[in-house]
């Protein structure tokens, strides 16, 4: 199992080296490294980078496919 820094950095890192490619990957780095630093504990469900990958990839859908329904604090509090 991964320790929780590994997943934080991994978790980091993905967001950042895809930022300028997608607006919603700015939003999630935005929200969790630059206004809620302490909201990361759902990473401690996670055992691999590739669960952690498909997760991110899951509320990013959720976020384009719902954007116009709700904010991105509650996309982010249901699947995080």
């Amino acid at each position: 199992m991964l320790e929780f820094n590994k997943k934080v950095e991994f978790f980091k890192e993905y967001l950042e080296n895809n930022i300028y490619n997608c607006q919603m990957k700015e939003e999630l780095f935005l929200y969790f490294f630059e206004y809620e630093n302490d909201s990361l504990d759902f990473l401690e469900k996670f055992s691999t980078f590739e669960e952690i990958e498909k997760q991110i990839d899951l509320i990013i859908s959720k976020m384009y496919m719902h954007e116009h329904q709700a904010g991105l604090i509650d996309i982010i509090e249901s699947y995080c």
